[in-house]
């Protein structure tokens, strides 16, 4: 016998706060409970959270039906693929009975089987968060952005796997490096803070945070703690515990004596390293760089002798130079960078290379060269 609907509305305004937490929640789980989704009604606010214990995400929406109280988990890959295969315009309502909820869309009915909320390992704040600054979301989001994609993966240095991070006064920055390159992009804060924080964020929590922050200038809030980071915005919230370890020192790295300034249309520099990037092989993406007055010459070889050439034009008058990059490094690059043109700054062929934006010190970009 079923009871009472719960939860009613159409699929996008029941969908929207399900697919948000469902990143949280890992595929392959050990822990049953840990692959569904708990879901919390309070009359009719319904707070959905997923969570691997590392990272939870919450989202709450206006579709409980009554004003009673209930709490269940259910599966997090059966209740997004239901809602998936539902159309846009229609409505969805989710009935609970023993141990079931029951999810209907006109004639397509699922029952659902459920475990007890009561066993759900809800993440605890460890601590009260020591610092606290706010932005516009879309800021933040493209500051992740602009790093997340040079942070290590599976670095055996456990704090290069995620994005550093840190404020002071009323600039705040955010780190990405895995050792061969470096981003570093800084934004400034309309209140200052107290104090300098810093935080490590692990990888899944930087992904989760660029899916799921939204393009607007809606404000977004930041806490940080020693061992936690609680970032909340719209109706979502994310609580995530930090890597622990100290980052190094970023600016070290960052050259200040590189003399032998460029500028480069982006859009031309992309389309050509794609070309001559056709010849390399997937452990070798090196490309050599001869830069001389007004013209950038790129050229590539691979292990059956084969070569490509090819040759832009560029805003340069000083003496030549040559250089060896990963080709891969760059075009991570310049897939985050939107400017038409791009700065790059030179030393030596075995000095680090600068990327900059032009008339702007907020993006940093270091690339160390390939040594042959």
């Amino acid at each position: 016998m079923e009871n009472e609907i719960i939860i009613k509305g159409f699929k996008a305004e029941v969908a929207k706060p399900i697919l948000a937490v469902s990143g949280a929640v890992e595929k392959k789980q050990t822990v049953p409970i840990l692959a569904n989704i708990l879901i919390r009604k309070q009359g009719q606010k319904v707070v959905f959270t997923g969570s691997d214990e590392q990272i939870e995400i919450s989202s709450e929406a206006s579709i409980g039906v009554g004003d009673d109280e209930f709490a269940t988990t259910v599966s997090s890959v059966k209740l997004c693929g239901i809602l998936s295969s539902i159309p846009e315009d229609a409505e969805v309502t989710i009935s609970q009975t023993d141990n079931h909820l029951i999810v209907k869309s006109g004639r397509t009915k699922f029952n659902l089987q459920t475990i007890s909320a009561k066993q759900y390992p809800v993440m605890k704040e460890q601590m009260s968060f020591q610092y606290s600054f706010s932005m516009p979301c879309i800021r933040f989001k493209n500051m992740l952005a602009m790093v997340q994609f040079a942070a290590a993966v599976n670095n055996v240095r456990y704090f290069l796997n995620g994005v550093y991070v840190t404020a002071e006064n009323n600039i705040v920055r955010t780190v990405g490096t895995d050792g061969h390159r470096l981003s570093m992009f800084q934004s400034e804060l309309d209140e200052p803070i107290v104090g300098k924080c810093e935080a490590i964020l692990p990888k899944k929590t930087a992904r989760e945070l660029l899916r799921l922050i939204p393009d607007t200038d809606e404000m977004l809030t930041i806490s940080i703690s020693e061992k936690q980071i609680r970032v909340h915005f719209a109706n979502i919230d994310i609580l995530s515990t930090l890597i622990e370890g100290k980052y190094p020192d970023y600016e070290r790295v960052i050259p200040i004596n590189n003399d032998k300034d460029f500028y480069v249309g982006r859009e031309e520099l992309i389309k050509t390293l794609q070309r001559v990037s056709i010849l390399t092989t997937d452990k070798v993406k090196n490309v050599r760089w001869s830069l001389s007055e007004g013209k950038l010459a790129v050229a590539t070889n691979n292990a059956d002798m084969e070569q490509a050439n090819d040759e832009i034009e560029v805003e340069y008058k000083g003496e030549p130079i040559e250089i060896v990059f990963n080709i891969s490094y760059l075009l991570d690059m310049l897939a985050v960078v939107k400017t038409d043109r791009i700065r790059f700054s030179l030393s030596g062929p075995l000095s680090s290379g600068l990327v900059r934006v032009p008339d702007s010190d907020n993006f940093k970009f270091v690339v160390m060269p390939v040594r042959i």
